[in-house]
C-alpha cells in the first residue's frame, strides 16, 4: 500500500477586526431648540393657511406660467394649478380636483359606515 504525500498550503492566521472610533464617524442630528419645538406644536388655522397661499400666489406672479394655489374644501387639502398667463387655461393640476373630490367622497363614506357601526 502506497501513501502520496499531498502538498498542503499554510493559511494566513485570522487577525482580530481593528474597532474604529466611531465618535468622527457617526453624525446625529442636533436636538431640535426650544423654539422650534414650539413652534410645532402651534395649531395652523385656516387663516394662516389662506395667508400662506395669497404670500405664495404673489411670489410666483413673475413666472410665464400661472401658479395658482388652493384649498380643496372637502378635504382640507392644498391644489396647485398651473395656468397658462395668455389664454387663462388651466395646464395642470396637482393633485387632480377629480381625486380630492372622490378622496372627500371615500372619506364621508368611511364616516358614515363608522357612524353606523357605532
Amino acid at each position: 500500500m502506497k501513501i502520496d504525500t499531498l502538498s498542503i498550503t499554510k493559511t494566513k492566521p485570522v487577525e482580530p477586526i481593528k474597532k474604529e472610533n466611531l465618535d468622527n464617524t457617526t453624525n446625529f442630528q442636533k436636538p431640535k431648540e426650544n423654539g422650534e419645538l414650539k413652534r410645532e406644536k402651534e395649531k395652523i388655522t385656516p387663516q394662516h393657511l389662506e395667508r400662506a397661499v395669497d404670500v405664495l400666489n404673489e411670489a410666483i406672479n413673475f413666472i410665464d406660467k400661472r401658479l395658482q394655489f388652493e384649498i380643496h374644501e372637502q378635504t382640507n387639502r392644498t391644489m396647485v394649478k398651473v395656468i397658462n398667463r395668455e389664454t387663462d387655461e388651466v395646464i395642470r393640476e396637482i393633485p387632480p380636483e377629480e381625486i380630492l373630490d372622490l378622496v372627500g367622497k371615500i372619506t364621508e363614506m368611511v364616516g358614515l359606515l363608522m357612524d353606523k357601526r357605532v
